[in-house]
């Protein structure tokens, strides 16, 4: 791990405002990744460190509908900053890299421009092993673009992935999704006193 990549790590939860906690792999370490999912229209690649402006870009290019419609009342997109964007980026990497989440960059065939991400991660919604969530860049929304997007990945998530049932967060939205019930861990960890939590 490089000292830049160790020391975004290290800072990143501050900086995000999110928790620390040991989390399992996602799927069995010798489980075969799929290659990038290619299509006519875009390329789907894991999120690396180095894509940390073209990531950003897509996100500032895309506040109005991330902070809105995608996740509504948030202000995530509004707050992203380059460094910020580094740190996601470095934190992405590394998680793709322990197989805890697969974050990946949506682009253009040519792979220049950032068209928005897709996310495999663990679900925290009973029921669930994995769930699955996306944006595509706001000048993009009127394109047809997401839905290929949707269609494609959820193809490619039932075809070549292990996972029995996945939580997809755009059939639901922020309300449906925060109105099932969590998985015992999740409620654990909320029960317990902020000072003990990781």
């Amino acid at each position: 791990m490089t000292k830049l990549l160790a020391c975004l790590l290290l800072t990143g939860a501050a900086l995000l405002g999110g928790t620390a906690r040991a989390e399992p792999a996602l799927v069995a370490h010798d489980f075969k990744l799929p290659k990038p999912l290619v299509s006519e229209r875009f390329v789907l690649r894991p999120l690396q460190l180095r894509d940390s402006a073209l990531d950003h870009e897509v996100i500032a290019g895309s506040v109005r509908h991330l902070d809105q419609d995608v996740y509504p009342g948030g202000q995530w997109a509004a707050a992203m900053t380059p460094e910020r964007a580094q740190v996601e980026a470095g934190y992405y990497q590394r998680q793709f890299e322990m197989a805890r989440g697969f974050a990946y960059l949506i682009l253009d065939p040519a792979q220049q421009r950032a068209l928005g991400r897709v996310y495999v991660w663990s679900a925290e919604k009973r029921g669930y092993d994995a769930m699955m969530n996306y944006f595509v860049r706001e000048s993009e929304l009127g394109s047809g673009l997401a839905g290929e997007v949707d269609r494609a990945v959820r193809d490619w998530l039932a075809r070549e992935w292990p996972f029995k049932r996945v939580l997809f967060y755009r059939d639901l939205g922020s309300a449906g999704y925060r109105a099932l019930p969590d998985k015992q861990w999740i409620e654990s960890q909320a029960e317990a006193p902020a000072a003990s939590r990781p």
